[in-house]
């Protein structure tokens, strides 16, 4: 059976301990995925709920931007929003929405970036180049 891990009273998200009226509140479970971490309004504790991939991005783009250690930054989240904010953490590493470096800090994906419409990859020949965009194409419908 799901467990109740917050609620929503008010258009605001508490946590059990602080909802104000839990009669007249909407229970979150801990089934429930929402695409924002949710923490509770009168606490910060972070709600026990499923991410989706847009709020493991969300935490990452937090990660990212605090310029913190993993450590540090997974001790930060505990602190100030529980043991849930901390798991978040770990699983936007343990998923692969942030990569992080010998010193622990998150490191910038690396993308290749195709050539735009029209131009060549240094040396193909545009038959290969269209041979290699059609088979491609072949095993994206094959799947």
């Amino acid at each position: 059976m799901p467990e109740v891990v917050g609620y929503v009273y008010d258009g605001e998200y508490y946590c059990p301990v602080c909802v104000p009226d839990e009669d007249e509140a909407d229970a979150i479970f801990d089934t429930d995925e929402f695409d924002i971490p949710l923490f509770c309004v009168g606490c910060e504790t972070a709600l026990g709920v499923s991410l989706t991939s847009a709020g493991y991005q969300e935490i990452a783009k937090w990660f990212i931007d605090s310029g913190l250690t993993f450590d540090e930054f997974r001790e930060y989240m505990e602190e100030r929003h529980g043991y849930v904010a901390a798991l978040w953490v770990d699983d936007v590493v343990d998923k692969g929405f942030v990569k992080l470096g010998e010193d622990g800090r998150p490191v910038e994906d690396e993308e290749e970036e195709e050539p735009a419409e029209g131009e060549e990859e240094e040396g193909e020949p545009p038959v290969l180049m269209k041979m290699k965009r059609l088979h491609a194409i072949l095993r994206k419908i094959v799947k």
